[in-house]
């Protein structure tokens, strides 16, 4: 990982990136089909926050705040893409949809 910015205070500015999250969820290996969006903010640990999706983790470092952004993602994709349509509402079946088209599982 590189090396966030320092500002004046000494607190690293956040640093914009595009991952490729993939996640096993039920024994199934899931990966989004093209990179997304996070910002990574390294202040009392490791932030990193996918505004898209409104998810983010936290952790001592980046291998830790990464796998805790993924457990966040597997969940979302169990909650919502996993559910049948007749339990969500309009926008989760929108935001189901999404991860539908966005996520390829193997």
């Amino acid at each position: 990982m590189g090396t966030a910015r320092k500002l004046e205070s000494g607190v690293a500015s956040p640093e914009k990136r595009e991952i490729t999250p993939q996640f096993t969820l039920q024994g199934r290996k899931y990966a989004f089909r093209a990179p997304i969006h996070v910002t990574i903010e390294q202040e009392d640990g490791v932030l990193i926050a996918c505004a898209d999706y409104k998810l983010y983790g936290h952790g001592s470092d980046f291998q830790e705040a990464n796998e805790c952004l993924l457990e966040a993602f597997a969940f979302l994709y169990e909650q919502y893409a996993l559910e049948d349509d007749s339990m969500l509402s309009r926008k989760a079946r929108a935001l189901k949809q999404r991860l539908l088209n966005e996520v390829a599982h193997g």
